[in-house]
């Protein structure tokens, strides 16, 4: 009887061990199924109600500009995209202006130059304001021979940008001519004077007329005619002696019809001396080391100051001829026949005159003479 009973509590102590394990699992799976619906029903919930998502592009254009310009600031990349990394187009040179077409998210802009399109960091250029605006916009172009009075009693500043603050490229004096290419929307004139261009204001000019040019430009003995392609002149008269006069008209045969190519120098030894002697010359009067005394060849220099006063004065007039003069020095003693300033001795074997020609295009020297009177023409060809 007590082995039954035994038994029998054994089992009971069985089944009771089961049914606390089945159940123990059965909670456990419950809390499991309730924690993944829970999640999935605040994942549910945040997907439903959070903002979508924007993806920022660096190419993202968050403002477009019809008609904006920049200034360049330094040496600038041009690049295929709006980054340091992408392929560079080509360098912006300081003071180039651009067209900008769009402001990107990145600070950089995509702009225009030259038929190109491209982007170049916000950091380096600087966006034209209105007045800026008008420094730049060109309302009228000049393209026949226009010229201009300096109208100031004082030095007239050429400047690198149409307005009062800007750098001084030149100075100009009063009375001088300048070159008129065009007149900007802010009533300054892009000009040439002193052989440089630049920015005048129109308050300090006077816009000549045909008429009136050639009444100022025959004051200082140089009257450009554009029509016969004459870039420089002027007119020489000396108190010669006969032999004086005989060395001048023939160093003038010399150089008449002369023509110097573009990037050449024209040196007047070579050209009035072109078997490197003396060619004929005769004894007259020279100037030497402050003294007057006589040697061979005396009156050849009324020939290479008046060249050189073709040049100065074209340029005191801001006309550019692009003829550079390159070796020229003063008489000893001041000769009376062209301004101080305009004088270019020559000495056989000491002292040249030289000058090259920087234009594209080939020019003439013609020389003719009158007696004393030398005239000598520098012509486009």
């Amino acid at each position: 009887m007590k082995d039954v009973i035994k038994r029998i509590i054994i089992v009971l102590i069985f089944l009771i061990c089961v049914m606390g394990v089945i159940e123990f699992f059965s909670k456990q799976n419950d809390k499991q199924n309730y924690t993944q619906n829970t999640s999935v029903k605040e994942e549910n919930t945040v997907t439903k109600n959070e903002e979508p998502v924007v993806i920022e592009l660096e190419t993202d254009e968050i403002e477009t500009y019809d008609s904006q310009k920049a200034r360049v600031g330094t040496v600038l990349n041009f690049r295929t995209e709006p980054n340091t990394t992408s392929q560079s187009i080509m360098q912006l040179q300081p003071e180039t202006i651009i067209d900008v077409k769009a402001k990107i998210r990145n600070g950089w802009y995509r702009v225009e130059y030259d038929g190109k399109s491209g982007y170049v960091s916000g950091e380096y250029i600087s966006i034209l304001t209105e007045e800026e605006m008008k420094e730049i916009t060109v309302i009228e172009n000049y393209d026949y021979q226009l010229f201009a009075l300096v109208n100031i009693s004082s030095e007239l500043n050429i400047r690198n940008r149409a307005n009062k603050e800007a750098q001084v490229n030149s100075t100009v004096l009063p009375g001088s001519i300048l070159r008129v290419y065009s007149k900007m929307a802010n009533e300054w004139y892009k000009v040439e004077g002193n052989s440089v261009e630049g920015y005048v204001s129109g308050e300090y000019i006077k816009i000549l007329t045909p008429e009136e040019y050639i009444a100022y430009s025959s004051q200082e003995n140089n009257m450009i005619n554009p029509q016969a392609n004459i870039i420089a002149t002027y007119t020489a008269t000396g108190s010669y002696n006969e032999n004086s006069r005989f060395n001048m008209h023939k160093a003038a045969d010399y150089i008449n019809g002369t023509i110097i190519e573009p990037g050449n120098t024209y040196s007047h030894l070579h050209t009035i001396h072109p078997n490197g002697g003396n060619e004929g010359y005769v004894v007259s009067t020279v100037f030497v080391d402050g003294t007057v005394t006589k040697d061979t060849g005396g009156g050849i220099c009324l020939t290479s100051s008046t060249l050189n006063a073709a040049i100065a004065s074209a340029q005191e007039k801001g006309i550019n001829t692009g003829l550079v003069v390159s070796a020229r020095k003063e008489h000893s003693i001041p000769v009376g026949y062209v301004p101080r300033r305009f004088e270019a001795t020559v000495a056989m074997w000491s002292q040249d005159f030289c000058f090259r020609n920087c234009n594209n295009y080939s020019v003439r020297i013609d020389a003719s003479y009158k007696s004393n009177t030398l005239t000598i023409n520098i012509v486009k060809i």
